[in-house]
């Protein structure tokens, strides 16, 4: 599976090349390690142009723990979203309970949280308001194709892309452990029983969730500490 991920970026790389005359840096997947290959770009300015307002934002702004990330914080204004990033790919919209949300109180029916989502290619960025005050309760990205435009910034040396040796090498033991799905591999079935191809680590103020397949960083999640 790695080296189907090592090959794709190589592949979009060098169509890149080709179409367009400049270049980027590619971060190359690997099961034990995180590296990159890095290649000279003479046109940033041309290339920054084809790149979403909220896209930018996200490249050029800090992850912090507990904090935020692409510039908006925790516990702004839902208001002061769009503000920032532009318009979203899909605006704010109430999501209602099942009876298993891990937002609010989970009741069935209900509108737990409101969201708004923001996609370029693979990436997306979500940001989860309260129900009633509509502040920002938390900030997510995700990432299928694991960062391979190396637009996602590093949190203490690890970003999407990196793998779990890399994130408990720069972070340590995790105070939870959730398995779960949310990428495409085939299932396992955990200790009791669930069915589950993802595994989230959670941190003071952050988790990561990376894929049980290859082992890599697929989604940050940002909440208040």
């Amino acid at each position: 599976m790695k080296i189907i991920y090592v090959m794709e970026s190589i592949f979009r790389l060098i169509m890149f090349i080709i179409t367009t005359g400049t270049a980027l840096t590619i971060p190359v997947a690997h099961s034990d390690d995180s590296r990159s290959i890095s290649y000279d770009s003479s046109n940033t300015t041309e290339l920054n142009k084809e790149i979403p307002k909220w896209l930018l934002s996200l490249r050029n702004n800090p992850i912090l723990s507990g904090k935020g990330i692409a510039g908006l914080h925790i516990g702004e204004h839902e208001n002061t979203i769009q503000k920032l990033l532009g318009s979203a790919t899909k605006d704010t919209y109430p999501i209602v309970g099942d009876g298993k949300e891990i937002f609010l109180d989970g009741q069935k029916g209900r509108i737990q949280y409101y969201a708004t989502l923001y996609e370029h290619d693979d990436i997306l960025l979500g940001i989860y308001t309260g129900r009633d005050d509509r502040l920002i309760k938390r900030i997510r990205v995700f990432d299928d194709s694991f960062n391979a435009t190396q637009n996602i910034p590093s949190y203490k040396g690890i970003t999407i892309g990196s793998n779990k040796k890399l994130l408990k090498r720069q972070l340590g033991e995790p105070i939870s452990i959730d398995k779960h799905g949310g990428c495409t591999s085939a299932l396992k079935k955990n200790e009791n029983g669930d069915s589950y191809n993802a595994v989230t680590y959670g941190y003071k103020g952050i988790s990561l969730t990376f894929c049980v397949d290859n082992n890599l960083i697929r989604m940050i999640d940002i909440k208040r500490q």
